[in-house]
């Protein structure tokens, strides 16, 4: 998987994260991921629902809820181990050099508090700005990001708001203490056409202008193409396929990546093709099956695929791809970058 470049911010190798469950099962949420991220880059973490995205994300942040557990791997940020790093030396990072927005923007905010006294706490917790200093910097900030009345946001609760603007100041909050990574957990699912391209701008001007990386969460290939620099495809708790965003939606390799992007519902596309689905369901993530997870579903099974779990292999410096019978496919006339 990608090597231990020191130009790279983030590192994560061989990440496994397993919930253990009150009748002796264990779900293997995610089962031996790896990937890195580098200083502006936006990585696109792809997949179905219930593929491990969100567990991912917060097992980044180390903050994976009982009864799951990270049960091996190393998380490198800068560097060093957040795994192994005490709870208070998290809380440092945490909101600060790594900051997560949530799916649901309306359960993140207190409602009881105000917008502007929960960005308040969450610099002073961060700095050693007097509070003063701390008003200014938190008015300026929600300003940065286009917000033409900031003072009036500061002194309303989030229930004077929509989902979509409140979703809008999370990304706000988000980026409250310049955090060095984002991470975005299905930022846009609840939200219409409009806002979504709204957040998803801001979310791209993070990266561009401010230098930000991103780690974007979601099952939407047309967020991905609009916002990621790279991408890495997820099913069954594993890695399907990773690489940069154009090499991987112009010739994907895996049948699951291939399925995935011939099944993106474009008009323009679609005049004369009927739209492709993928057969069957996912796996039974605490019954996962010997050989590959995606066996069952897939057009290109051979006999191996059905005993032996494939590696993930290097196909060049940076595509890898975890699959027996790698497939030569051109997607130019099934979507459009």
């Amino acid at each position: 998987m990608p090597n231990n470049d020191q130009k790279n911010l983030l590192d994560v190798k061989n990440l496994k994260t397993h919930f253990f469950l009150n009748n002796g099962q264990i779900l293997r949420a995610v089962d031996g991921i790896s990937f890195s991220l580098k200083k502006g880059e936006c990585l696109g973490i792809v997949g179905e629902s219930g593929s491990g995205k969100s567990v991912t994300s917060r097992s980044i942040l180390n903050c994976v809820e009982s009864p799951g557990k990270i049960v091996d791997g190393e998380i490198l940020y800068e560097g060093r181990n957040l795994l192994t790093m005490s709870e208070k030396e998290l809380r440092k990072i945490r909101g600060s050099d790594i900051s997560l927005i949530f799916q649901n923007p309306t359960t993140a905010l207190d409602p009881l508090q105000k917008i502007g006294d929960q960005f308040f706490e969450t610099l002073k917790a961060h700095s050693s700005y007097n509070n003063t200093v701390i008003k200014e910097k938190v008015l300026e900030t929600i300003k940065s990001l286009g917000f033409e009345k900031p003072e009036v946001i500061y002194e309303s609760y989030p229930c004077d708001f929509s989902p979509g603007y409140i979703q809008r100041i999370m990304i706000a909050l988000a980026i409250l203490c310049k955090p060095k990574i984002v991470i975005a957990d299905e930022p846009t699912t609840t939200l219409g056409v409009t806002i979504q391209s709204q957040i998803l701008s801001m979310l791209d001007r993070l990266r561009t202008e401010l230098g930000t990386s991103i780690i974007m969460i979601t099952h939407d290939f047309g967020v991905i193409a609009q916002v990621s620099t790279k991408v890495m495809v997820m099913y069954g708790g594993q890695c399907m396929e990773y690489g940069p965003k154009k090499d991987l939606f112009l010739e994907p390799k895996h049948p699951y990546t291939i399925g995935l992007i011939r099944s993106v519902p474009l008009i323009e596309a679609r005049t004369i093709k009927k739209l492709y689905t993928i057969p069957g369901s996912p796996p039974e993530m605490i019954n996962l099956p010997s050989g590959c997870v995606f066996a069952s579903r897939c057009e290109y099974v051979g006999k191996k695929c059905l005993t032996e779990k494939p590696p993930l292999k290097k196909l060049n410096e940076e595509r890898y791809c975890s699959c027996h019978y790698p497939v030569e496919f051109n997607t130019r006339d099934e979507i459009i970058i």
